[in-house]
């Protein structure tokens, strides 16, 4: 942050024999001491601070905490992306528009130059889970590798563009950037240590460190290679949703900005980072929450909902339904004898009816030896407040003696 830079800090400590507890926080070269799990200092100088604290009962007995690095003197870039239409999904084979903002409270004139700017998209497999809250902004791996480098002791020894004990994060990323097995050789080495490929100086072991989190410090290293390669996407723009490759049932497009600003001869730069996430218009049944009636199996694979003879609903929560005028629904097994009918209400089941949809009978041409499927759609009323919304499907057998086993696969948005 940037100075004066205040910073509060908290700690959970518990002694097994109930002792009064005494706190000796650090940070950086102050001491702070309280009877209290909480502690608050404001740095007027710029640096890099280790933040931690020491905890000791009346007996003399003590602990320490982790080491949380912290930097003052100058305040992290922020970056929106803003999307044109729907913030939730993708439609393959339409272009999303997107356009790139920063604002920066040390450099008024961060939003007009926007040289630091790094703009990327990736298309890539995901899942109902990763997929059930897109659209807002979220952290990548990369970002989070970023977050836990800054919180260990790496900063001693590398720095991201200038040789430091070590080399820097940039030349790190350039030298492995065509190497297959860079992520679980350099995901290994960080977590081991060891040294005779930069000079004499040997990396220290992180022992404690989680391969996960190893790999991610690694993602956040190699995207270093095409930040410094000047290989970007324009601030505002188009893309293909797929980037040219197959549509994939579960694919998340990833739209990603990262800004970092100059600093100064003083003041180190700082990178802010935003990540836009949007999923296939045509989803799983892994996204639907709140069953009432429906029964929800996996096959090979693919989650499915058994349709209830009785009146039942579901729930798809966390959506954006600007430009959404169609929904559909892939069914299939068996024949319906009388059909069913489906309601759509916009975020509970007594909310506005947005469209019903009917499925009737003889309409698959299945049977339990031989399943078969198909798609039904129908209109919805749009909805254009431009907020996110659950949307309540709820479905009636048109007969309470509706003999078949229906199964619905998958719920398509449409525009």
């Amino acid at each position: 942050g940037a100075l004066p830079f205040k910073v509060t800090a908290t700690v959970e400590a518990k002694d097994p024999e109930k002792d009064k507890l005494t706190y000796i926080w650090h940070f950086g070269p102050t001491k702070v001491e309280t009877t209290e799990p909480t502690a608050s200092h404001t740095f007027d100088k710029a640096g890099d601070f280790n933040v931690y604290v020491e905890v000791a009962d009346d007996k003399k007995e003590s602990t320490k905490s982790n080491t949380v690095g912290v930097y003052a003197g100058n305040e992290t870039p922020e970056v929106e992306i803003g999307l044109t239409g729907n913030k939730t999904f993708y439609f393959p084979g339409k272009p999303v528009q997107y356009s790139v903002k920063v604002s920066d409270k040390d450099d008024p004139q961060a939003g007009s130059d926007l040289s630091g700017l790094v703009v990327s998209a990736e298309y890539l497999e995901g899942s109902d889970k990763a997929a059930s809250s897109p659209g807002h902004q979220v952290l990548t791996e990369a970002m989070l590798g970023r977050n836990t480098m800054l919180a260990l002791d790496c900063k001693s020894c590398h720095k991201e563009n200038e040789k430091s004990v070590g080399p820097s994060y940039t030349a790190v990323a350039q030298k492995y950037e065509k190497n297959p097995d860079a992520v679980n050789y350099l995901t290994k080495k960080i977590i081991s240590g060891g040294g005779g490929v930069w000079g004499e100086v040997a990396m220290p072991a992180h022992p404690t460190l989680k391969p996960g989190d190893s790999k991610q410090i690694v993602t956040w290293i190699r995207s270093l290679a095409a930040k410094a390669a000047g290989k970007t996407m324009p601030a505002t723009g188009s893309v293909n949703p797929t980037l040219g490759k197959p549509v994939l049932p579960k694919g998340l497009l990833y739209l990603s900005a990262s800004y970092t600003d100059k600093g100064s001869s003083t003041i180190r730069p700082l990178t802010g980072d935003k990540v836009v996430v949007l999923r296939n218009n045509k989803i799983g049944l892994g996204a639907a929450s709140k069953l009432q009636g429906f029964t929800k199996f996996n096959m090979n694979g693919m989650d499915m909902l058994i349709l209830p003879k009785q009146p039942g609903a579901f729930t798809i929560e966390n959506i954006d339904l600007t430009g959404i005028t169609s929904l559909g629904f892939t069914l299939g097994w068996t024949d319906p004898s009388k059909g069913y009918t489906f309601e759509v209400h916009l975020d509970d089941a007594n909310g506005k009816l947005l469209g019903t949809i009917t499925l009737p009978a003889s309409t698959l041409k299945g049977s339990q030896d031989k399943p078969a499927g198909t798609m039904i759609s129908g209109k919805i009323e749009s909805t254009t407040d431009g907020k996110f919304h659950n949307i309540v499907i709820t479905s009636k057998a048109v007969d309470a003696g509706e003999s078949s086993t229906v199964a619905m696969t998958a719920v398509e948005f449409g525009s």
